[in-house]
């Protein structure tokens, strides 16, 4: 069986475009998507506690994911490397389509794995420090002294004074 797994961080987001990406791969390849999995998750939250971790429980050796991308099973490679530990050990071929990758049983596959894992570890770790960043730097703005508008005072000879 191959399935196609689709994951959106929010509602607000739409996994039609994950959808084609995949529908195009497959055709590409002469495949065809038997089953198709969404969920609306956010990439932290552990793959038990998600619909991927009981499609993985069920699927067998000989079954194909195909994902988009490495990210969309996990943010963390502790995760990743779980989730790939287990197709690896259950025989399932693991397909990204934007890094046109396989993941099989293969040790070029073990130690891609490992790389593409840490290298989303890496991203989401800079992306968060980004955003950290961003968001002291708004803090501070937001609580700087503001010069006093004309209406309340004028500053004369650096002197301010209330009319």
């Amino acid at each position: 069986m191959t399935i196609g797994y689709l994951r959106v961080s929010t509602g607000k987001q739409h996994p039609a475009n994950q959808q084609d990406e995949i529908r195009r791969f497959s055709q590409s390849r002469d495949m065809t998507i038997d089953r198709w999995v969404t969920e609306v998750a956010s990439g932290k939250k552990k793959e038990s506690d998600r619909r991927l971790g009981m499609l993985l429980r069920r699927m067998k050796r000989g079954d194909t994911l195909v994902v988009t991308e490495v990210s969309r099973l996990s943010r963390t490679l502790t995760e990743i490397m779980s989730i790939m530990g287990t197709c690896l050990r259950k025989g399932i071929r693991l397909y990204t389509t934007k890094e046109k990758y396989s993941f099989d049983d293969s040790i070029n596959s073990k130690v891609l794995c490992f790389a593409f894992g840490l290298v989303a570890e890496i991203e989401h770790s800079l992306i968060n420090r980004r955003l950290i960043e961003a968001h002291a730097r708004e803090e501070a703005l937001r609580n700087m002294p503001r010069l006093p508008s004309a209406e309340y005072g004028m500053i004369e000879n650096g002197t301010f004074t209330v009319r």
